[in-house]
């Protein structure tokens, strides 16, 4: 089963952001019948309070979801056409870098190709989730959220794309930007992580820095009315400018590019061939 999974996603970039987005359905829709079953099975009513408690989602916390449902739809959507910047033409960059072109206009090249379409998706992605959503969010901080997440999950997926074989790395880069945009301060929040002591390990996550931009630009917006501060202890995240915390993630997805282009230069799987 898993090969015939790993061949089907390895095909065709649609059949690859069908297969993503179809799994996730299925895994939610399956999860929701297994709550409703059990909440209407056999147990007291404590206990049917305490599940439910554990599932939903207080008010302070909507916002910090929202963008947790932002970087997964990101990450199922980017994954699979980022694996074919570089993974599918390993063998033509080795063969042109032996005949003496230079490898890094290559990779700069290829660089400033797939900019405009990153550029075109957060767009696409920002004007259908601003006309549906109607966030309170500026729209330039929006889409630079959409773009920084693109931009991110573009250079997590080409470094899984140059280490693995393309049957299996746009599954692989599906699965892992998934578990990395996961890890945006929603559950586990940034106050548990402070609580336990690791609290710098979140400056490390993009997703933490374009949530915190998404979640500075809402409460701004309810600032001057509502005491916010609670809500800010709760969840451990700030209203320091939208534009700064995007700043830390386009950084943090610089390093991931600049790593990807180290690993393309060390790379030796397809060298021969």
């Amino acid at each position: 089963m898993a090969v015939l999974s790993s061949k089907f996603v390895g095909t065709d970039t649609r059949l690859q952001e069908l297969y993503g987005g179809g799994v996730y359905c299925v895994a939610c829709w399956w999860f929701d019948g297994l709550i409703r079953r059990l909440c209407r099975s056999n147990l007291s009513r404590r206990a049917q309070k305490r599940i439910r408690a554990s599932l939903s989602c207080t008010k302070q916390h909507v916002v910090g979801l929202l963008g947790f449902f932002i970087g997964l739809s990101i990450a199922v959507v980017a994954s699979p056409a980022a694996v074919k910047v570089f993974g599918t033409q390993l063998r033509e960059f080795w063969r042109e870098a032996s005949c003496g072109n230079s490898k890094l206009a290559y990779v700069v090249g290829k660089f400033f190709g797939f900019m405009p379409r990153i550029m075109l998706s957060a767009l696409h992605f920002t004007g259908l989730f601003y006309t549906l959503v109607r966030p309170r969010t500026p729209l330039p901080v929006m889409f630079g959220m959409a773009f920084c997440y693109f931009f991110c999950t573009f250079g997590v997926a080409i470094i899984i794309s140059i280490l693995f074989y393309k049957s299996n790395s746009a599954l692989i880069a599906v699965i892992v930007t998934m578990a990395l945009s996961s890890l945006c301060g929603f559950s586990p929040s940034v106050a548990t992580f402070e609580n336990a002591g690791v609290g710098g390990l979140m400056y490390l996550f993009y997703a933490r820095w374009c949530t915190g931009a998404f979640y500075a630009a809402e409460l701004s917006a309810w600032g001057p009315i509502f005491d916010v501060s609670q809500t800010l202890d709760e969840t451990g995240f700030t209203l320091e400018s939208p534009a700064t915390q995007l700043g830390y993630a386009a950084v943090v997805g610089t390093v991931f590019h600049i790593i990807s282009w180290v690993v393309l230069m060390l790379s030796t799987k397809f060298k021969k061939g």
